[in-house]
Order: structure tokens, then C-alpha cells, then sequence
């Protein structure tokens, strides 16, 4: 889904450098940028990034770091969920991968996650909450090239 925003931003844009419209391209070219960042933000940027001795969870600007230890469930609704000992659970948003040795049926991000964490050593390490610095990053760049654009269009 991704490839095909970002797809249909570069032929839009495109299309009008290519003729010539040089006030098309500019109206067109940073509100392109911002969907095409906002496609990224929600589509591909979620993940888990599955380590040794830890899960790093990155929703939407928010990056959630899971040490093992804390963790005493992993679960699956919507989207996965990591209950912690405090009580406390992280919905993820995304999902460290698929397996294409998978069985019908199985899930395999969960049963990823669940054998990380079955094989992580004891840990009393702290959740660490932190904000998405490059992507927010990236939307902040693309929301001031969408307002030039449409500034300099007019």
C-alpha cells in the first residue's frame, strides 16, 4: 500500500514537471511529501525490533523499550501486547516479521516474540519511553515543504 502512495505522489508530481507546470508541480509537490510521510508513519514505521535481551516497540511516534524481564505476557488482540509487571501493557502496532515457514493458522510474529523472550536471561532493567526523534523529524520537514509549496503555488 505504501509503494503505491508513494508511487502515485512521484507520477502526480511528475506528471506536471514533465509538462510544464511548473505552479502544478510546486502546489503538489509538498502536500505529495506529506502523505507521502503520513503512508510511512502508518504503514511501514511500526515494528518490533526483537533483541536479545530486550523488545523495542516503535508505534507512532513513540518508541517503547521492553527489557525481557519486565515482561510476564505476550499476547495478541488487534495487535500484539506485551503485559508488564507493573500492570502496565504496550499495544505494538506493528510486528517484527512473518515467517514464510509458518503453518496456517500460526503466528508467527507472536511465537517470534514468545521464544525471544522464553530465551532471555533474568533482567531488572527499566521500560524505557522515549519519542520517535526521525520521524517526527521527517513530518516536521515534510509540513514545512507542504506550507512553502502552497506559499509559493499561490
Amino acid at each position: 500500500m505504501f509503494g503505491l502512495v508513494a508511487t502515485g505522489a512521484v507520477l502526480l508530481t511528475g506528471d506536471a514537471l514533465l509538462k510544464g507546470a511548473w505552479d502544478a508541480a510546486a502546489r503538489t509537490a509538498g502536500v505529495a511529501a506529506l502523505v507521502v510521510w503520513a503512508a510511512w508513519l502508518l504503514l511501514l514505521r511500526p515494528s518490533i525490533r526483537v533483541r536479545p535481551d530486550r523488545a523495542v516497540v516503535v508505534n507512532i511516534g513513540r518508541i517503547t523499550e521492553i527489557p525481557w524481564g519486565r515482561v510476564v505476557d505476550i499476547r495478541r488482540r488487534l495487535q500484539l501486547i506485551l503485559d508488564l509487571d507493573d500492570g502496565r501493557s504496550v499495544e505494538a502496532w506493528g510486528s517484527p516479521f512473518l515467517s514464510r515457514r509458518a503453518k496456517p493458522g500460526e503466528d508467527s510474529a507472536l511465537t517470534a516474540l514468545r521464544s525471544a523472550w522464553g530465551a532471555a536471561a533474568p533482567a531488572d532493567a527499566a521500560v524505557v519511553r522515549h519519542l520517535d526523534v526521525p520521524a517526527l523529524v521527517a513530518g516536521a520537514l515534510a509540513v514545512i515543504a507542504a506550507v512553502i509549496c502552497l506559499g509559493v503555488a499561490r
